[in-house]
């Protein structure tokens, strides 16, 4: 379950209760084309969506993996995996 507020500065807050919220939360940032705070960091546009192009190529296996991470470890770890094949 996402919880989602706006605070005193305009930005959507929301806070995830189980690894798969942040997924969904991710892909609320693309719908919207707007910048959110998931679990108090703040992710882009672009950050989202790499993030969730590299959730849709994985295994299951590797998505469950990748779920369990925090947020910014998750982003983190999806700009790798992109710069490591951008290329190939």
């Amino acid at each position: 379950m996402i919880t989602s507020k706006i605070d005193e500065d305009g930005i959507e807050c929301m806070t995830t209760k189980c690894d798969n919220d942040k997924i969904v939360a991710l892909r609320s940032i693309v719908k919207n084309k707007q910048f959110a705070m998931i679990d108090d960091v703040i992710i882009d546009l672009f950050s989202a969506n790499l993030t969730c192009q590299v959730y849709d190529a994985l295994s299951s296996a590797n998505r469950i993996k990748l779920e369990m991470l925090k947020i910014d470890r998750m982003v983190n770890l999806a700009l790798k995996i992109y710069n490591n094949h951008k290329g190939k």
